[in-house]
């Protein structure tokens, strides 16, 4: 009986690990969208936006989307490393 309730959380882990995974890949990809359009990483296009004397309106939509998906794709990141550690 001690095996199998093993089994399922080994089953549950590697699954976990999988989700996660393919989440941070997905909001990776996501955000890659932006990185080619603009040329630049999330942080350089960051630096420029805040410290732009002017506001150009198409840059700051796509800076609050590409944001969030730089936010998600790092949690995910950290989710997936703590979940690895789980298993040696």
């Amino acid at each position: 009986m001690g095996e199998r309730r093993g089994q399922r959380g080994d089953n549950i882990l590697d699954w976990s690990i999988a989700l996660a995974l393919r989440k941070m890949q997905e909001y990776a990809r996501q955000a890659e969208v932006y990185e080619r359009r603009y040329n630049t990483t999330f942080e350089e296009f960051e630096q420029r936006v805040m410290t732009s004397d002017t506001e150009h309106l198409d840059e700051w939509d796509d800076y609050v989307v590409w944001r969030g998906l730089h936010l998600a794709a790092e949690k995910w990141r950290k989710r997936y490393e703590e979940l690895r550690a789980c298993i040696g």
